[in-house]
């Protein structure tokens, strides 16, 4: 059988003693460790002061080889339908408020650092690209799509969006108050994203038509829900 490499390691160190550093390391360590119990044989990592963590972790595991890791590993396909694809009842924890603005947050802060030429850049010690953007705002829709309880009680909501939308613009307006432009533009194309109706198949087109000086028409026929 071969060999499956497991998720992408995004952390991304401060400093040899920083206490970020120890933590980013603890964070890496915990995932790598879980992935190879799973049966993966390695992962791939952005930094690379991290590649000793994730190799660790799988050596730990991967003494017999690639192959004796996954010898006891399923090898049959799952029938997922799409109600048990679409059914969170069975989650074992639920969505925190920090984990939806640090969604929006990171959307906000990347979508305007892609503006002005940015590919890639560092958030919160983790690298992200477009992907990233991806990814959270189609959670946020589906948060508020299926009004999900948040662990802290709230339900999220349009309304619940919007208030943490206006507030995570209002701190990004004061940290880069020259990017105005962008920011507002970041903001309304993340609005239309996790609004009401069907969300856009892909952001990353509408705003590269935004970038273009392209008029961005409503959401389009084909959408990711």
């Amino acid at each position: 059988m071969t060999g499956l490499t497991g998720g992408p390691v995004a952390e991304v160190p401060s400093g040899l003693n920083d206490d970020s550093s120890t933590r980013a390391q603890q964070r890496v360590r915990r995932d790598k460790a879980r992935e190879a119990s799973d049966g993966f044989c390695g992962a791939w990592v952005l930094h690379p002061a991290l590649v000793p963590v994730a190799r660790a972790a799988f050596s730990m595991t991967s003494l017999g080889g690639p192959e004796s890791m996954q010898r006891d590993r399923p090898t049959t396909t799952a029938l997922v339908d799409p109600q048990r694809l679409a059914d969170t009842t069975s989650l074992v924890e639920a969505p925190t408020l920090s984990g939806l603005r640090g969604n929006l947050r990171v959307s906000l802060r990347y979508l305007t650092a892609w503006f002005e030429g940015q590919a890639s850049m560092v958030i919160d010690g983790q690298v992200e690209d477009f992907g990233t953007v991806e990814l959270a705002r189609l959670q946020m829709w589906q948060w508020a799509h299926h009004q999900v309880r948040l662990a802290e009680g709230l339900t999220v909501s349009e309304r619940l969006v919007d208030r943490l939308m206006n507030e995570e613009v209002s701190m990004l307006l004061r940290r880069q108050p020259a990017a105005r432009e962008r920011i507002e533009l970041a903001a309304q194309l993340l609005r239309e994203a996790v609004g009401p109706g069907e969300p856009p198949a892909f952001i990353s087109s509408r705003a590269y038509a935004a970038l273009m000086g392209e008029q961005v028409s409503p959401v389009a026929e084909q959408s990711a829900a």
